[in-house]
């Protein structure tokens, strides 16, 4: 099946390339997303929720198959389930998909550079989720890209973080009720240095929105598991280079917590929003929405009422008006209305001028 996909992304690739057939996309207004998806927990009531939403495009931000082995054919097995998912096919003949992997569908629960599946993992990804391979992103270790949607003034920036494939070890912790501690060697990696090369550069391109996936959290960092507070210089340079670009209009989107929340942090030059959904079907999902072990975990930067251990996914929404552009935070469960929604204005996510 693998091997017949990649044979049509080339001739597309080619078709393209004959052709000179334009690529550019409208505007994009409203983008989903979600994280860590168990098969087996996957429901029609979810898929018919994220495409009663009508987005323009979805993300799945990571755990998008539960393989958890270093056996390629596994991995391969998982996403042969997936593909087979009546729900996720109506999904993908509607709405463009884009997807990062995170642990549990690299091949090493909590797993980094060390992985020996590696570059299989980056693969399957990028062949499952149809990337083309004249995409830049097969041209490079890991699965890290870009894309830009939308006219000048509407253009909005989808920026796909690796936080597996060159990431350093995490340093274990004796702390209950916590997995790690911050990795405190300046020198330790989340990126890598040709990720980081690339992103400096990236940040630099012109957009008025920018949504940053990474499978893990970003602005939460001190849980003791999984986030970018196991690497506080990391997390600190990832501010510090938004900043350093002046790349205003940035946003987070993460997964991987099993549960869901919004965070804020005012850190860097204008406040930076971390905005996490997770799961869409694992059997870590209440049925009630109430906290859990997970959710109970502190985070001083969490929204109120953002926090949600249910089956959901996310949304962000894009109202284009020029200088007055609104765009609005949604999370939502597998049916009825969002059960967290928030306005930011995108004059409040731009530099000042002083």
């Amino acid at each position: 099946m693998f091997a017949l996909r990649v044979l049509v992304l080339l001739l597309i690739s080619v078709l393209l390339s004959c052709t000179g057939i334009d690529q550019s996309q409208p505007a994009i207004k409203t983008v989903a997303f979600g994280s860590c998806l168990k098969i087996e927990h996957s429901t029609d009531e979810l898929w018919h929720s994220i495409i009663s939403s009508r987005p323009n495009l979805f993300i799945f931000a990571g755990d998008n198959v539960y393989a958890d082995s270093k056996e390629a054919q596994t991995l391969y097995s998982y996403y042969s389930k997936l593909e087979a998912d009546p729900g996720f096919q109506r999904l993908k003949s509607m709405v463009p998909l884009l997807a990062v992997y995170d642990d549990h569908d690299y091949g090493i629960s909590d797993g980094g550079k060390e992985n020996p599946l590696k570059e299989i993992a980056a693969k399957a990804c990028l062949d499952f989720f149809g990337v083309p391979l004249s995409d830049p992103r097969r041209r490079h270790e890991g699965l890290y890209g870009s894309y830009t949607y939308g006219p000048k003034g509407k253009r909005l920036q989808i920026i796909l973080l690796d936080t597996r494939y060159f990431r350093d070890a995490l340093v274990k912790t004796t702390e209950p009720g916590k997995r790690y501690k911050p990795n405190k060697d300046p020198k330790a990696s989340m990126l890598g240095s040709e990720q980081w090369a690339w992103l400096d550069k990236t940040l630099k391109e012109p957009a008025d929105v920018r949504l940053i996936i990474s499978s893990i959290q970003v602005v939460p960092d001190k849980r003791g598991m999984e986030s970018w507070g196991n690497f506080p210089f990391e997390r600190k340079k990832l501010f510090e280079l938004i900043q350093k670009n002046k790349a205003s209009g940035v946003l987070f989107v993460s997964g991987d917590t099993h549960f869901s929340e919004v965070s804020r942090t005012t850190e860097g030059a204008y406040p930076l929003y971390d905005i996490t959904s997770s799961a869409m079907g694992h059997h870590h999902n209440t049925k009630d929405g109430k906290p859990t072990k997970y959710s109970s975990f502190p985070n001083e930067y969490r929204l109120k009422g953002s926090d949600y251990t249910a089956a959901n996914f996310g949304l962000v929404k894009i109202d284009w008006k020029g200088a007055d552009t609104e765009i609005e935070i949604q999370l939502k469960p597998v049916s009825g209305p969002a059960y967290f929604n928030r306005i930011v204005k995108l004059k409040e996510l731009q530099f000042s001028e002083h």
